[in-house]
């Protein structure tokens, strides 16, 4: 479903986030853009896919079906 592909992804673009920071280093600004990136498109995905009364946070987190 829509809902558990944007759930991956989203888990996908945290573990990065968390990789980056345990580098030691930071997220530099190359790394940051990249998990910019990353989100942007699963944004768009789910605009491109949910209602016009569903958003993002409510489908990531399960309060829409």
């Amino acid at each position: 479903t829509l809902a558990a592909q944007l759930c991956a992804e989203f888990r996908s673009i945290a573990r990065l986030e968390r990789e980056y920071r345990r580098s030691g280093n930071g997220i530099s600004p190359s790394e940051r853009a990249e998990l910019n990136r990353r989100f942007d498109r699963m944004e768009m995905n789910f605009r491109a896919s949910a209602s016009a009364s569903g958003n993002l946070f409510d489908l990531l987190f399960g309060l829409v079906g």
